[in-house]
């Protein structure tokens, strides 16, 4: 970690014998010292400590926020893990975000009509990049919500043939394999 990184509330720093804990910081049972805060982690050389500087709420994304981003992993058949890199400020203005942020997707929050067998595969896809809503207050990680006419999947590729999907009815398809895939897509862009 440089001077500079982020760190997330229970986020390893480093270890007691290296830089004793500070403001926002707490040493655990194993000796580890660790955030409590989301934050800019700050190093003291000259006295040996460790500290975060918490962010101001500005940088985060907030509860109301429609951000952008990466699905990364399926935790499993009901929760995906999405990395937010952007946030669409209230003018309309997409800002990307310096650091990505952690935000997780319930099945239930993944369409306006979910049905008790849905899978959250049945939603979203690794690799898809999302239009999402921020339902939480607090995060990370923020939970997210595809509830709504304008949010769903905006990109996608084949994991076949890694050709962009085209929509198709309220589908996506590949193009070049033909295979049609199930994804929450936003009606109006």
């Amino acid at each position: 970690m440089s001077n500079s990184d982020i760190a997330v509330p229970g986020e390893e720093l480093c270890v007691i014998e290296e830089f004793l804990p500070g403001a926002f910081t707490y040493s655990d049972e194993k000796g580890n010292v660790r955030a409590t805060v989301t934050g800019l982690v700050k190093r003291d050389f000259k006295t040996h400590d460790i500290h975060v500087q918490p962010l101001r709420s500005k940088l985060l994304p907030s509860q109301g926020d429609i951000v952008i981003g990466k699905v990364v992993a399926m935790l499993n058949e009901k929760v995906a893990v999405i990395k937010i890199c952007a946030v669409q400020r209230e003018n309309g203005k997409l800002e990307i975000l310096k650091h990505s942020y952690t935000g997780l997707l319930h099945v239930v929050q993944a369409s306006d009509q979910p049905s008790p067998n849905t899978s959250i595969r049945d939603v979203v896809g690794i690799g898809d990049i999302v239009k999402a809503k921020v339902i939480s207050i607090k995060g990370p990680p923020f939970l997210l919500s595809l509830k709504g006419q304008n949010l769903g999947v905006i990109y996608a590729l084949c994991p076949f043939c890694r050709v962009e999907l085209r929509r198709r009815g309220r589908n996506l398809q590949c193009p070049s394999c033909g295979q049609i895939f199930k994804r929450k897509i936003p009606i109006v862009e």
